[in-house]
């Protein structure tokens, strides 16, 4: 709903405008149910706006704010500098977010560091690794259990990462590979 309404209020007249009052209905209540629009006219409308220049650029301010920025503003808080503890980093706010929640990234971070310290304590190298389990752990047994079963199935998303890991490209130099989920996707 953030991305529609942002980008609503730089182009009123999009093709999503008209289901604004539908989709406010569902995220005031605090859900993401978009099953009370008729979904062939917003599938289509969403194609539309994707062709908007301004409603990819919401979209990269909204990824920014709310995933990016927090994931960096831990990295940096936890010492980590290197491409690859970055993206883990990032990777977790995506799927964790970054609030108060025992799951979140900031808790994630905070078990970390009582693990092993921080990473100028444990270097960057363990201190991920660390990270690694930790994240692992929380996707295999999540405190909210309405996450428990979806995050189960994505531990590979940890696991992909940690293998570049293994092979020292901190760096993420390209090109490598990324196997996730049976499949690879080279990065050049």
């Amino acid at each position: 709903m953030k991305v529609v309404r942002a980008y609503t209020g730089l182009v009123p007249d999009n093709p999503l405008a008209r289901f604004v009052p539908e989709l406010e209905r569902p995220a005031s209540a605090g859900s993401g149910d978009t099953g009370g629009l008729p979904e062939a006219e917003y599938v289509e409308a969403w194609k539309a706006a994707a062709q908007d220049p301004a409603f990819r650029r919401v979209q990269d301010e909204q990824v920014d704010s709310r995933y990016f920025d927090p994931a960096m503003r831990q990295a940096d808080a936890a010492g980590v500098t290197s491409a690859l503890a970055r993206a883990e980093l990032f990777d977790a706010s995506i799927q964790h977010g970054n609030g108060s929640e025992y799951d979140a990234l900031p808790a994630l971070v905070a078990r970390t560091n009582a693990r092993v310290g921080s990473a100028s304590q444990a270097g960057e190298q363990a201190w991920l690794d660390a990270f690694f389990d930790v994240r692992a752990d929380d996707l295999t047994n999540p405190a909210d259990s309405d996450t428990a079963e979806e995050w189960r199935k994505s531990v590979d998303r940890v696991e992909a990462l940690r293998r570049i890991a293994r092979t020292g490209n901190y760096g993420l130099d390209g090109p490598f590979t990324v196997t996730a989920f049976g499949s690879g996707y080279t990065v050049s």
